[in-house]
């Protein structure tokens, strides 16, 4: 019997196995799917004290987080991350990057380093939204 099992804690073995659903019918549709993760770490010494990680897949480069330590903040290393990114898009043929921010993250900042906006969820939650930033790079 085929039934829905809740698992908000969703094991690893669980998430691949449902992506490979995915894949196998990108795969069919000639359409593949294979994100393939990246991520730049910032150091000191042997402290992380910031980083970005994302993926590329489809031919685009997508930033799913980009963070540093508060203490570092204001100090360009936040610039020099997502520069770090658009140079790895670079060697890797990308047409673009893209990433989301919500409006009391870093829309300006993005949109400083070039992005424009292509979406926007508003009221996510309450008076926050949720925006949609790319750049392409060809």
């Amino acid at each position: 019997m085929i039934e829905i099992v809740a698992d908000h804690d969703q094991s690893q073995a669980a998430g691949d196995a449902v992506t490979a659903f995915l894949m196998q019918h990108s795969d069919a549709a000639n359409q593949p799917w294979n994100p393939v993760p990246y991520a730049f770490t910032l150091m000191d010494g042997d402290r992380i004290c910031g980083g970005l990680m994302g993926n590329i897949n489809r031919g685009w480069t997508y930033v799913a987080v980009l963070a540093v330590d508060e203490k570092l903040r204001g100090q360009g290393w936040g610039e020099k991350l997502m520069l770090q990114a658009e140079a790895w898009a670079r060697e890797n043929n990308c047409a673009g990057i893209w990433l989301d921010t919500f409006s009391f993250q870093a829309p300006k900042f993005y949109a400083k380093l070039g992005f424009t906006e292509f979406g926007c969820l508003p009221h996510f939650p309450d008076e926050q939204s949720r925006h949609f930033f790319k750049k392409e790079l060809i």
